[in-house]
């Protein structure tokens, strides 16, 4: 596999049988403010793939603007963006005061 092909239409929407690859790299990429707020890093990553399924009940939108890229033979999640945009709720694994507000404009 070579990262450097990667096409847009590699891109696609989530859905829940990514959660655990995407809880997953949430874990390793935040895993400095989990560490000291969020328990264990197994505890973290179920919340984070809670928090996912949660997004996809509650708040599609938030889903819809986010991206993954697999693995094309393992289907293994390789990479993640996830964008906050108007009218997206915060990180919802995060506690209350870690989460981040839009400010007008943002």
């Amino acid at each position: 596999w070579d990262p450097m092909a990667i096409q847009v239409g590699d891109l696609v929407v989530p859905n829940p049988s990514d959660f655990p690859g995407m809880a997953e790299m949430k874990q390793l990429a935040f895993s400095e403010k989990q560490h000291w707020c969020c328990g264990s890093d197994t505890d973290a990553r179920e919340k984070t793939c809670k928090t996912y399924h949660t997004y996809r009940r509650d708040h599609p939108a938030k889903l819809q603007h986010c991206r993954i890229i697999k693995d094309p033979t393992t289907g293994t999640v390789l990479a993640a963006c996830q964008l906050h945009l108007a009218g997206d709720p915060g990180a919802l694994d995060f506690p209350r005061y870690l989460r981040h507000p839009l400010l007008p404009g943002e």
